[in-house]
């Protein structure tokens, strides 16, 4: 008699071949989980940790670095900086991007994140900010007091660099 597979069990919305599926999904998981580990000597959880703006930069330069417009997007954190979600807010035009400040916070609010880093692109590729760019990060850092969601950072990104605005003392306590 031919030995049967042992299957998982069955959750109760799952058809048994979806609930297979979502077994070799978490098996898939921990290994990759596992091969990172190996390879970088870091925990897989931290990765998508965020640290500072060079950990924010190098999560979002892929996607953003060269694009023809601009866009503001917004990494959602947990309380421990675990990225929870990185929306796109606002899709703008080769010079800007109207911003609705109660737009900025929708994602994070629906999240329930802890706090959030606000970035946006320069299509020139200059990552220098603009009176505007530090203007709108008032108006985001005040928000998110009276929200209690804490805007880490609002780092601007250009084609090879970045600019960070709480490091440069731009926007946020103690902005110029």
């Amino acid at each position: 008699m031919p030995q049967e597979r042992s299957r998982p069990s069955q959750l109760s919305f799952l058809a048994p071949e979806d609930a297979e599926t979502l077994h070799l999904m978490r098996r898939f998981v921990a290994e990759a989980s596992r091969l990172y580990e190996t390879r970088t000597g870091r925990s897989a959880e931290s990765a998508i940790r965020i640290g500072g703006p060079t950990d924010a930069y190098d999560f979002l330069r892929g996607e953003m670095a060269d694009l023809d417009q601009e866009q503001l997007r917004t990494l959602n954190l947990s309380v421990k900086n675990q990225i929870l979600t990185a929306p796109l807010i606002y899709q703008g035009t080769v010079a800007n991007t109207n911003v609705r400040v109660a737009e900025v916070f929708r994602p994070a609010i629906l999240e329930n994140a802890a706090g959030l880093i606000v970035a946006h692109n320069h299509p020139s590729g200059d990552p220098t900010p603009s009176s505007h760019d530090v203007d709108i990060t008032r108006r985001i850092v005040e928000a998110g007091r009276l929200l209690d969601i804490d805007v880490l950072d609002h780092i601007i990104i250009g084609h090879d660099s970045y600019a960070s605005l709480r490091e440069r003392g731009l926007g946020f306590d103690g902005a110029r």
